[in-house]
């Protein structure tokens, strides 16, 4: 299973999901936002090379999806963060937004999406 957040749903700068009136068992979208500002804070990924998910995720590990697009549960999700959470056995799927920036373990190198493609801001 995986979800993708897209920009027209959330709140206003980071679309982490609302808690609606009279939603039933909101305690779920509770939990949701906070995996996603635990990702959205901490800002590091294992790697943006990795095209296929890692067969045994940890739980808060994060990818990068590279541009020439992912398999399996990546399929579809070319350029954006993959998020592993044990809690809902899911990938999470957020979309870049122009000025983000995470760094990368594998390669030593922090990032900017500048919009449409990754910059190098620092390489170790």
């Amino acid at each position: 299973p995986h979800r993708t957040f897209h920009a027209d749903f959330g709140t206003p700068n980071r679309k982490l999901p609302k808690i609606f009136e009279a939603q039933k068992h909101g305690q779920g979208t509770h939990d949701w936002s906070l995996y996603l500002m635990d990702l959205l804070a901490m800002r590091r990924v294992e790697t943006t090379i990795r095209s296929a998910p890692p067969p045994t995720p940890l739980d808060g590990q994060a990818w990068w999806i590279p541009s020439s697009g992912g398999s399996g549960a990546w399929a579809g999700h070319a350029n954006e963060f993959a998020h592993w959470t044990s809690r809902f056995n899911a990938w999470n799927f957020i979309l870049p937004q122009e000025g983000d920036l995470f760094w990368s373990k594998e390669e030593d190198i922090l990032w900017v999406w500048i919009g449409t493609e990754l910059n190098i801001i620092l390489q170790v």
